[in-house]
């Protein structure tokens, strides 16, 4: 990169944080509604500058933004060579958790093999770009710390051990399987409750306040509180008896960019979306929840409930329509539900698909609530 863009783009983040304050968005139904149409523009209308345009846009104007966004608009501006937007996109990143050891992780994997070089690569090696990114990510790294609700991230660790420990209970204890399942679901619940509890009062635990899954935090924040693998230690002993469990139960997959462990302790129980139903306007306004985690969340409640209970109420199919179905069956009924929970048309999806096949793209590196 030649010095002239360097200076460049010194000077447009300088202008841009003189003028933040005043241009900060907090609905983000908008914003959803904006990084849908942006994705609609490149993958079906192939309008690259119109959509990248927006993307840029919308990270200027909201302060806490969904890390994959970044992530998806900086390979989408690596792939057109438009290397001022990456280094702004890269940025925005970092300032909501994005490290820079996360960008070689971004290749094309299939059995287990790099099928192709990662897209980051070449853009990192090349000393500029280097030097520029760290700089930048130091700065907003203590931005993003910031953000963080420390005392929160270390209770809801603690409800996530708890439900780890007790999720695999070995057939071979002495309790009936009623009883194994009676002392889950008295886990579970709590869990639940707690998290609907937190949810009242603004607080639900999502990548907005807790960041994205990071094992080093607390010792990054120079706090205290345990990180989730201590918790492993601490129950083998008591646990190892009656639980299955395993180390890799309590290591966070820092390769999806998101904070899952949330919605892991929602999957375990059942009822957990219908309890929750309630608060997911409210939540997905205030970008306490995305979206896609909504209608995952959905599809895994009704798909259990109608499988189990057979509830009269879920025996009508308009009332389980999964919104990641790729078919042509109910194609115009999936994408209306789409429409009304701010998720882009199932055309989008496909396409976007395509594009990561024709430009050797990984956008998502784990399949996490279907983000």
């Amino acid at each position: 990169m030649v010095p002239q863009i360097l200076i460049l783009f010194f000077l447009i983040n300088f202008f841009a944080s003189c003028t933040i304050e005043a241009k900060i968005n907090t609905n983000y139904r908008e914003y959803h509604s904006r990084i849908n149409k942006a994705e609609e523009l490149i993958f079906l209308k192939k309008d690259v500058d119109s959509a990248l345009f927006i993307y840029s846009e919308v990270f200027k104007d909201y302060d806490f933004v969904f890390v994959q966004d970044c992530v998806i608009a900086a390979q989408i501006a690596l792939v057109f060579k438009k290397d001022l937007l990456v280094l702004e996109f890269l940025n925005k990143g970092f300032e909501n958790g994005l490290k820079i050891s996360n960008l070689p992780k971004y290749r094309d994997i299939e059995n287990g093999e790099t099928k192709y070089l990662n897209i980051f690569e070449n853009f990192l090696s090349l000393n500029e770009n280097e030097k520029l990114l760290k700089k930048y990510y130091e700065i907003e790294r203590q931005k993003y710390l910031q953000r963080i609700n420390a005392k929160l991230l270390d209770k809801i660790i603690k409800r996530y051990a708890i439900d780890q420990s007790h999720k695999n209970i070995r057939k071979n204890t002495k309790e009936t399987k009623v009883e194994q399942d009676s002392l889950m679901n008295i886990v579970m619940k709590k869990n639940v409750s707690l998290i609907d509890s937190l949810a009242r009062i603004g607080l639900f635990p999502s990548e907005k306040i807790l960041g994205i899954n990071d094992n080093n935090l607390f010792n990054e924040l120079n706090l205290p509180y345990k990180p989730l693998i201590d918790y492993y230690k601490i129950f083998l002993a008591d646990t190892q008896k009656k639980f299955n469990i395993s180390e890799n139960h309590f290591i966070l997959d820092e390769d999806c960019l998101t904070f899952n462990m949330t919605y892991v302790m929602l999957y375990h129980y059942e009822p957990s979306y219908d309890i929750l139903s309630k608060h997911f306007d409210n939540l997905i306004m205030n970008g306490l929840i995305h979206p896609r985690e909504v209608a995952s969340l959905e599809k895994s409640f009704n798909d259990d409930v109608y499988k189990y209970t057979k509830l009269e109420k879920y025996k009508d199919v308009s009332q389980r329509i999964n919104c990641f179905d790729t078919t042509l069956n109910n194609r115009k009924i999936v994408n209306k539900k789409r429409l009304e929970s701010y998720l882009v048309p199932v055309e989008v999806d496909m396409a976007k698909k395509k594009f990561e096949a024709q430009y050797k793209l990984r956008f998502y590196m784990k399949p996490v609530m279907n983000r």
